[in-house]
């Protein structure tokens, strides 16, 4: 399945690459959605730019 990933700050552009990952599998008790389409709003942009958003602890996901 493909995914955007960043691993640096910056422009939104310039640094989520889409790549190729392996297809997570649901544990009991958790389900497994398949997204068409999804966005990217200010908060997001801001974080991955380093900005305010940036210093919110955010929980690590898989």
């Amino acid at each position: 399945m493909q995914a955007w990933q960043v691993h640096e700050l910056g422009e939104p552009g310039e640094v989520m690459r889409l790549a190729e990952v392996a297809r997570p599998v649901p544990a009991d008790g958790q389900v497994l959605l398949k997204v068409r389409a999804a966005n990217i709003n200010f908060p997001d942009r801001s974080l991955l730019e380093g900005g305010a958003a940036a210093n919110i602890k955010l929980s690590r996901t898989r």
